[in-house]
């Protein structure tokens, strides 16, 4: 997907965001208590939604007021090639010719690896030096997940299919899970399953669900109904609750495994159709929604990020 930054927007995108970040548009809708909670943590942890833009991080604090900020990275640390935030926003993992290259905010290298294909979506598990990433493989109609080991600098090649011209290549997304990460759960459509590193499978999961994302502490699964409703499920006791809220895209979990982002389209005619940010605490069963960073009618890949707003 296309990511945007003030330089990226139209006019009419240019002038939402810009009332949006003066707190001019309507009012954040939802449960009161999840909102209070939410702007605790994110005082307390210094957790944000953010936007990666070409050379710069659109980012919004759900304080009280919402506090937002452009953080600037400065071409150099992406050189114009395409990237992803990972790490909860504190890296990036920029895309280049033949290489993925992770490097911090301040555009120093943390780590390189061998990149060979064009990234949809990654996952830095910083601790054991790994890079999950998956997309579309290099000048070939295949799509795949793959490993990167950061110490060796080498990719493996964890599973991949041959995309069907006539049908389509399904949702795709990924994600360490198992103790310490020691394993990767796919999703594929509405096929969702645990892997090993070397592509064996660990176990198939019941789950009829798209764009699946697994909790960093494990407990829930959240993700889209072929009613295109997001769906939290316990792991354990595999108790649901259908939210009702259509998104689009992958949903995104935080650091606690409390709150779920998700995208959605607002219930208006299609000329005056925009997304927004909705927020889902899992815990209390309760959501709340504000205004888009970039408020036009498609998906737009944000996250949540660790920083300090000041």
């Amino acid at each position: 997907m296309k990511r945007q930054n003030l330089r990226g927007l139209s006019f009419v995108q240019l002038t939402l965001f810009v009332i949006g970040s003066f707190g001019c548009h309507g009012p954040t809708t939802g449960d009161i208590d999840l909102m209070a909670r939410l702007a605790r943590q994110s005082g307390e942890q210094r957790l944000g939604v953010a936007l990666l833009g070409t050379g710069a991080i659109n980012v919004i604090w759900p304080l009280n007021p919402p506090v937002r900020r452009i953080v600037q990275i400065g071409d150099k640390s992406i050189g114009g090639r395409p990237a992803l935030l990972v790490d909860w926003g504190r890296a990036l993992a920029v895309q280049d010719i033949g290489k993925w290259r992770v490097m911090d905010l301040h555009g120093n290298v943390i780590v390189e690896t061998e990149r060979n294909v064009n990234g949809i979506g990654a996952v830095l598990q910083r601790e054991n030096a790994r890079l999950l990433f998956w997309g579309g493989k290099y000048r070939t109609a295949v799509t795949g997940v793959y490993l990167g080991d950061l110490r060796t600098h080498h990719v493996r090649t964890v599973q991949e299919w041959v995309i069907d011209s006539n049908h389509g290549d399904p949702a795709l997304s990924a994600s360490f899970t198992g103790a310490n990460g020691s394993s990767i759960r796919i999703c594929r459509g509405f096929e969702n399953y645990v892997l090993d590193f070397d592509g064996s499978v660990v176990e198939g999961l019941a789950l009829d669900l798209e764009e699946t994302a697994e909790s960093p502490d494990g407990r829930f699964v959240v993700g889209r109904q072929r009613s295109g409703t997001l769906l939290v499920v316990e792991s354990t006791t595999r108790k649901t609750w259908d939210t009702g809220i259509a998104s689009l895209g992958p949903s995104k979990w935080d650091p606690s495994s409390q709150y779920v982002l998700c995208v959605t389209l607002t219930h208006a005619p299609f000329w005056m159709a925009q997304t927004s940010i909705t927020i889902v605490d899992v815990l209390h069963h309760a959501t709340m929604r504000t205004v888009a960073i970039a408020p036009d009618d498609r998906y737009h890949p944000y996250e949540w990020i660790i920083l300090p707003p000041g």
